[in-house]
C-alpha cells in the first residue's frame, strides 16, 4: 500500500508540474507524507510495545504452546502477532491483550523461541516489524501416532501368537481343561485319547515378551531421522500402553522405554540445534529386533520381523504404515 501511494504521488507530481496545477502538486505531497507519517507512528508504537512470552506443553512436535501477553501504548494501530516457528497468530487492537497458540517447533534442541510482532500504522499504509525471543532450553521429541493394529498384529504379532498358544512348537505340556481356559487351547488329539477335554500349556519365548526396536548406525539425513524417530516413538508408546516391555537400541545405547523417554529422541542427530554426525552402531542384543530402521540413500527403510520391508519417504507414508 505504501509503495502504491508513493508511485501515485510521483505520477501526480509530474502531472501537476507539467500543467502548472498547484492543487495536484499538493495532493502528491500529501500522498508522500501519509505513508511516511504512518511508518513513523508504527515504528514508535512498535518500539514501546512489550511482549511477555511463556512456553508450555509436552516436549514433542506440535505440543508446544505459546502465551503472549501484549502491553503497548494507547492508539488506533493494530498489532499482528505470529510465531516465527509456528502458527500462533492474533491481532491486538487495544492496549493489553493475551494471545495463545501452537508453535510447530521441529524435533531437536531449542535454546529460544521467537515471536514476530507486526505493528500496523493508523492509516494501514505501513508496517513495523520486530522479532522478540524468549530463552527456553526445550528438548522437542518427535510426534507420536496411535498404532494399535500395527503393534498387535504387526511387530507384536509373533509374541502375541506365542503367548496365546497359536504355535504348536511352543507347547510345554498337556493338561486337563479347567474352567476359564480359552477354547482355542483345546488339544483335540489328546482329548480323544484321554476321553476328557485336554488343553495345551504354553510358554512365552523371545526375550520374555520384550519388544526390541533398533535404529541402525551410520549417516542419516534429517528428514529420514525425523521419520525414524516418529516410527520409534509411536511403536514404543503404543506397545508400552498395550503392556509390552520395550527396549530401544539407538546411537550405541540400549534404553528401556518408559515415561519421558521420548525426550531422548530429540537429540538424535541430525536435528534442529544438533550437528549432523554418523550414529553409532547399536549394541549387541541376544534376541532379534521386532523392527529395524535404516537409512538407505536418504530413504527410511523399515524392516519388521512379521511384516514386509517398506520404504517410507513422508509423514503421510509413515501414518499409513503405522495405521494399516
Amino acid at each position: 500500500m505504501g509503495w502504491a501511494s508513493a508511485g501515485l504521488s510521483v505520477v501526480l507530481y509530474l502531472a501537476g508540474s507539467n500543467i502548472g496545477s498547484g492543487w495536484i502538486v499538493m495532493l502528491a505531497a500529501a500522498l508522500v507524507a501519509a505513508p511516511a507519517l504512518d511508518l513513523v507512528t508504527a515504528a514508535v508504537t512498535s518500539r514501546h510495545t512489550n511482549l511477555a512470552i511463556s512456553v508450555s506443553g509436552p516436549p514433542r512436535v506440535g505440543g508446544t504452546r505459546l502465551r503472549v501477553q501484549v502491553t503497548r501504548p494507547a492508539g488506533v494501530t493494530s498489532l499482528r502477532i505470529s510465531a516465527a516457528d509456528g502458527e500462533s497468530r492474533g491481532t491486538v487492537r487495544g492496549q493489553m491483550a493475551t494471545i495463545t497458540g501452537v508453535a510447530t517447533l521441529p524435533r531437536g534442541v531449542h535454546d529460544a523461541v521467537s515471536v514476530r510482532a507486526e505493528t500496523v500504522g493508523p492509516l494501514g499504509l505501513a508496517v513495523a516489524r520486530r522479532r522478540h525471543q524468549v530463552a527456553t532450553n526445550r528438548l522437542i521429541g518427535p510426534s507420536t501416532l496411535p498404532c494399535p493394529v500395527r503393534v498387535r498384529t504387526g511387530i507384536a504379532g509373533v509374541e502375541a501368537d506365542r503367548a496365546a498358544g497359536h504355535a504348536d512348537d511352543e507347547i510345554a505340556s498337556i493338561r486337563p481343561f479347567v474352567q476359564g481356559d480359552p477354547r482355542r487351547l483345546v488339544h483335540w488329539r489328546s482329548t480323544a485319547r484321554h476321553g476328557q477335554v485336554m488343553v495345551r500349556e504354553h510358554i512365552r519365548v523371545g526375550g520374555g515378551g520384550q519388544l526390541l526396536l533398533v535404529m541402525d548406525g551410520g549417516t542419516w539425513t534429517q528428514e529420514a531421522a525425523d521419520l525414524a524417530c516418529t516410527v520409534l516413538a509411536s511403536l514404543a508408546e503404543q506397545a508400552t500402553a498395550d503392556g509390552h516391555d520395550v527396549l530401544v537400541a539407538i546411537d550405541g545405547s540400549l534404553i528401556t522405554w518408559e515415561a519421558g523417554s521420548i525426550g531422548t529422541l530429540a537429540a538424535v542427530p541430525p536435528a534442529h540445534g544438533v550437528p549432523a554426525r554418523p550414529l553409532d552402531m547399536p549394541p549387541a542384543v541376544p534376541n532379534p529386533p521386532a523392527v529395524t530402521l535404516r537409512c538407505r540413500d536418504g530413504h527410511l527403510i523399515v524392516l519388521a520381523s512379521s511384516a514386509p520391508d517398506v520404504q517410507l519417504d513422508s509423514m503421510q507414508e509413515v501414518r499409513a504404515w503405522l495405521q494399516p
